[in-house]
C-alpha cells in the first residue's frame, strides 16, 4: 500500500511540475549541443587568437584594455566588457583558449530558460515549451556560441533586457527599482557588445519609461538616475580612454556612422535589401539552412534551379508574411494587458531594427540578425496559436508539436553536417575557420616534426589560418616563421596545410621544388612536412652587343673572338639552361633596313649553334635599324614581353619599348596592359625562384645625366609589383655599368654589354655573365678592362671583391 502511495504521490509530482521536468529536458538537450567537445570544436581564427592574448596580458600581466573590439568596417571601438566577461571565464575556467571561450556556451544555455521566461508573458506554458525547443535546437543559434566572439553573448543579454522590461512595466511604482537596476546592469555590458545595442537598448529603455509617464504623469527621477549611474559606470574604461585621447573614440563612432549612411543607394534598393535580410534571417534561425542566393530576383533565383533555395525561399517568405499578419491582429485585437505590452514590445524592438538596418542595407550579413534572434520562434508561436483556433486543440498541438520535432531534427542535422569534423558534410565557408582542435593537432605534428629533425630550422607556407597555428606553437616556445626564398639556406623543413580534399594538388605545385618527408591528416585538413629539392639553375647572359657587319660581313675581330668564346664557354663548360641576350642585339644606328636585318640574321645564326634554349629581349637600338613588327619576326615572337618557365624556374622578359610608336628612340615606356599582364602572371605562378630580364634599369645608382631608362613611375610600379611576388632577381643592361642593388629582398643587377655604340669610352669590353640561381642569385662576371688583352677577368657577384672594385 505504501508503494502505491509513493507512486501516486510521484505521478502527481510529475503532473505538478510536468512543464519544469520538460524544459530542464530541453536545457539539457541544448547545452549538450553547445557544451559538448567544447575545447576541440571551438572555431579559433585570428580574431581569436587576438583576444585570447588580450585576456591572456589581463590574467597575467594585470594589463586591463579600456577599450574592446573595433566595430565591424570603422575606426571605433566598443567597451572593453567582452574582454571582461572573457577574463573571468579564465579565471574560472582556464586560462586557456577555451577557458577563456567558455563564457560563450554557458550564456548561450542560461539563454534557453531565460527564453521561455520572456515568451510565458505571451504564450501558453506548452506553447512556450515548443519554442524553447525550437531555440535550444536551432543550428543559426548554436552556432554562435561555439566560438567567443563579442556578438555571441548577445542572446543572453538581449533576453534579460527584454524580460526585464516586461518586468518593469508590470511592477507596482515603488517595486521598479531592482528591475531598472537589473535593465542598467543588462545594458551596461550589452551596449558594449555591439554597435547595434549601443543605439537600440537606450532607445527600447527610453520609450518604456515614456510609455509609463503616459499612462501615470510621473517620471521616476531616482530610478532612472540609478539606472544611468550604473550604466555609464560600468562604461567607465570606455569614457576613461576618451578623456584621456580628447575624445577621439566617440569621434570615431560618428564618423563610422556617417560613412556607413553615406555609402550610394537607393531608397528603394535598401528597402528591398532589409527586407530579404529580415525574410532570410528568419528562414535561416528556424530551419538551420543558410540561404546563400539573392532572393531579391525571384525570377533569376528559379533560373538557377537550386531546389533548396528556392524551396527556403518559397516557404521562408510564406512564413514571414503569415507570421507579421497574424502578429499584427494580435497586437490589435489583444485585451490582455500583459500579452499587449509583449506584443507591443517586440513590434518596437523589430520595427525599430528595421529603421536602424535601412541606411546599411548593403553591408547586412546573416549574424547581424542575432538581435532578433527570437522573431522566427515568435512567429512559429503566433501561427500555433492561430492553429489553436481553428482546429481541434488535441489535434493542433500534437500537430505543432510534430512539425516542431522535425524542425528541430533539420537543425541538428545541419549541426551534425558541420561539427563532425572527421566526417565533414557542410559546405567549407559553413564552420567559418579552423578549429582548436585543429589548430592543436597542426601545432603538434610541427612540434613533433621539428624536434625530430633538430637540425632543421621550421617554416609555413602561407595559410589562412597561420595566426592560430603560430600562437599554439608559441605556448611551446617554438617559433615558426613564413617561408620564403631567403630560406632555402637555412635548411629548412618546410610545412605546408591544405584543405584534406586539396592535397593531392597543392602537393603537385610544390613537387618540382620540395620533397614530400612525412604528412598527416587532422579532421578537415593535411599537413605536409616538404623539404627542398637541391636544385641549380643556369643562365647565360649577354647584353647590349650592338651588333653591326662590315662591308665584308663580317664582324670586328675582338667582336668576333667574344662571341665564339661565349659560345664555346655555354656549350662545353657552363652548360646552362638558357641562354638570353638582354637587348640592343644589333647597333641599328643609320642602319634601318636592310642592313639591320643582316645583322640580326648573323648573330641570331651564331647563336643558333648553341645547344641549349635562346631568348630575346628588345632593346632600344634593335628599335632603330628594325621596326618592332620586323623584330618580331626575326625572333620568332608573339609579343616582346613573355614568360619563360623551367620547371620551378620562372623567367619574365619585359619589354620597355611598348609603344605603339616603333621607332621613335625617345619613348620609353611600360603599357598598362604589360603591366595589367605580369600582374596576372605573377599571381598566379606559384614558383619561388622568379627572374625579370628588362632591357633597362629598373633600379641604378649611378645613371649620368644622359643615361635614359623607364619612367620613375613605371619603375616605382615594377619594384612594387617585383617586392610583392618575391621576386628574387632582376636582370638589366643599357647603360654599360655594373651595378648590385637590393631593395626588399631583390636583387637588381645592372650588367655591362659588349661594347658601346659608337665607341664611346666604357670601363668594361667584351662582357658577359654566367648566372647561378640556387637560393640566391650569384653572378660570375667575364670582362676585359682593354680590348687588347687576351683573356676575359672574372669578377663574382656579390664578393668582397665586387664592393671594392672601381665601377
Amino acid at each position: 500500500m505504501s508503494n502505491l502511495n509513493g507512486y501516486k504521490k510521484f505521478l502527481n509530482w510529475l503532473k505538478v511540475n510536468n512543464v519544469y521536468i520538460i524544459l530542464f529536458a530541453i536545457i539539457i538537450i541544448g547545452a549538450y549541443l553547445r557544451l559538448s567537445d567544447f575545447s576541440n570544436l571551438a572555431r579559433f581564427n585570428a580574431d581569436q587568437v587576438r583576444d585570447t592574448k588580450i585576456v591572456e596580458a589581463m590574467i597575467e600581466k594585470g594589463q586591463f584594455p579600456l577599450l574592446g573590439p573595433k566595430a565591424g568596417g570603422t575606426t571605433f571601438n566598443l567597451g572593453p566588457a567582452f574582454y571582461y566577461l572573457e577574463y573571468f571565464s579564465g579565471l574560472v575556467f582556464g586560462n586557456t583558449p577555451e577557458g577563456i571561450a567558455f563564457i560563450i556556451p554557458i550564456l548561450g544555455v542560461a539563454s534557453i530558460y531565460i527564453f521561455f521566461l520572456l515568451f510565458r508573458f505571451y504564450f501558453s506554458a506548452n506553447v512556450s515549451l515548443v519554442l524553447t525547443l525550437l531555440y535550444a535546437t536551432s543550428y543559426y543559434a548554436i552556432r554562435y556560441t561555439r566560438f567567443a566572439w563579442n556578438p555571441n553573448a548577445i542572446p543572453f543579454f538581449l533576453f534579460v533586457f527584454l524580460w526585464a522590461i516586461l518586468k518593469l512595466l508590470q511592477a507596482e511604482k515603488e517595486k521598479r527599482l531592482k528591475w531598472n537596476i537589473l535593465l542598467a546592469l543588462t545594458m551596461g555590458i550589452a551596449m558594449q557588445l555591439h554597435t547595434t545595442l549601443f543605439i537600440l537598448m537606450p532607445l527600447i529603455f527610453l520609450a518604456a519609461h515614456t510609455y509609463t509617464f503616459l499612462k501615470e504623469r510621473k517620471i521616476p527621477i531616482l530610478n532612472i538616475a540609478a539606472t544611468l549611474l550604473v550604466i555609464l559606470f560600468l562604461h567607465t574604461p570606455f569614457f576613461l580612454h576618451d578623456i584621456r585621447n580628447n575624445g577621439e573614440n566617440i569621434s570615431s563612432f560618428f564618423q563610422g556612422a556617417g560613412s556607413k549612411t553615406e555609402k550610394n543607394s537607393s531608397l528603394l534598393n535598401n528597402l528591398l535589401l532589409d527586407g530579404q535580410f529580415f525574410f532570410q534571417g528568419n528562414t535561416y534561425a528556424l530551419s538551420g539552412q543558410e540561404p546563400e542566393k539573392n532572393w531579391i530576383r525571384p525570377l533569376k533565383l528559379v533560373a538557377s534551379k537550386n531546389v533548396l533555395e528556392i524551396y527556403l525561399f518559397s516557404l521562408g517568405i510564406m512564413f514571414f508574411i503569415i507570421g507579421f499578419i497574424l502578429a499584427l491582429k494580435e497586437l490589435k485585437e489583444e485585451k490582455n494587458k500583459q500579452k499587449k505590452e509583449f506584443l507591443m514590445l517586440i513590434t518596437f524592438i523589430t520595427s525599430l531594427s528595421f529603421i536602424l538596418f535601412l541606411p546599411i542595407a548593403k553591408e547586412l550579413n546573416l549574424r547581424f540578425f542575432m538581435i532578433l534572434i527570437f522573431l522566427p520562434f515568435f512567429f512559429f508561436g503566433v501561427i500555433a496559436d492561430f492553429i489553436f483556433k481553428k482546429v481541434n486543440r488535441k489535434f493542433a498541438f500534437l500537430l505543432v508539436v510534430i512539425l516542431a520535432l522535425g524542425v528541430s531534427i533539420a537543425n541538428i542535422s545541419s549541426y551534425k553536417k558541420t561539427y563532425d569534423l572527421e566526417n565533414y558534410q557542410a559546405k567549407e565557408s559553413v564552420y567559418g575557420g579552423i578549429s582548436l582542435g585543429e589548430a592543436k593537432g597542426i601545432s603538434k605534428f610541427i612540434s613533433s616534426s621539428s624536434q625530430k629533425n633538430s637540425d632543421m630550422k621550421p617554416f609555413l607556407m602561407p595559410f589562412e589560418f597561420e595566426r592560430s597555428v603560430e600562437y599554439i606553437l608559441s605556448k611551446e616556445n617554438i617559433k615558426i616563421e613564413s617561408f620564403s626564398i631567403d630560406a632555402l639556406d637555412e635548411n629548412p623543413l618546410v610545412f605546408l596545410i591544405t584543405e584534406k580534399n586539396k592535397t593531392e594538388n597543392e602537393l603537385l605545385k610544390y613537387s618540382d621544388e620540395f620533397d614530400l618527408k612525412f604528412s598527416d591528416t587532422l579532421h578537415r585538413f593535411t599537413v605536409s612536412a616538404l623539404v627542398p629539392k637541391n636544385q641549380t639553375y643556369k643562365i647565360g647572359f649577354i647584353t647590349d652587343i650592338h651588333a653591326k657587319l662590315k662591308k665584308d660581313l663580317t664582324f670586328n675581330p675582338q667582336t668576333k673572338d667574344t662571341l665564339e668564346t661565349f659560345n664555346l664557354k655555354m656549350n662545353e663548360i657552363f652548360k646552362p639552361d638558357l641562354v638570353l641576350q638582354n637587348g640592343d642585339f644589333i647597333d641599328g644606328t643609320n642602319r634601318e633596313g636592310e642592313k639591320s636585318l643582316r645583322d640580326i640574321r648573323y648573330l641570331t645564326q651564331h647563336f643558333s649553334k648553341l645547344n641549349f634554349p635562346f631568348y630575346n629581349v628588345l632593346g632600344n637600338h634593335d628599335l632603330r635599324g628594325l621596326t618592332k613588327q620586323q623584330w618580331l619576326q626575326e625572333t620568332k615572337l608573339e609579343k616582346p614581353y613573355y614568360h619563360i618557365e623551367k620547371q620551378n624556374l620562372s623567367a619574365y622578359v619585359l619589354s620597355g619599348n611598348d609603344t605603339e610608336d616603333n621607332g621613335d628612340d625617345d619613348i620609353y615606356d611600360i603599357s598598362e596592359s604589360q603591366f595589367k599582364w605580369l600582374e596576372k602572371e605573377f599571381a598566379s605562378d606559384n614558383n619561388l625562384r622568379k627572374i625579370v630580364f628588362v632591357h633597362y634599369p629598373v633600379e641604378a645608382m649611378n645613371l649620368a645625366p644622359g643615361d635614359k631608362t623607364l619612367p620613375l613611375d613605371d619603375r616605382d610600379r615594377l619594384k612594387h609589383m617585383f617586392s610583392k611576388y618575391g621576386v628574387m632577381g632582376v636582370f638589366s643592361g643599357h647603360i654599360e655599368k655594373l651595378e648590385l642593388n637590393e631593395i626588399d629582398g631583390v636583387r637588381y643587377f645592372v650588367i655591362p654589354g659588349m661594347e658601346r655604340s659608337e665607341n664611346k669610352l666604357v670601363t668594361w669590353y667584351d662582357s658577359y655573365a654566367e648566372v647561378t640561381i640556387k637560393e640566391n642569385i650569384e653572378v660570375d662576371f667575364y670582362y676585359k678592362k682593354d680590348r687588347s688583352q687576351k683573356n676575359h677577368q672574372t669578377l663574382h657577384i656579390p664578393s668582397s671583391q665586387f664592393e671594392n672594385t672601381t665601377k
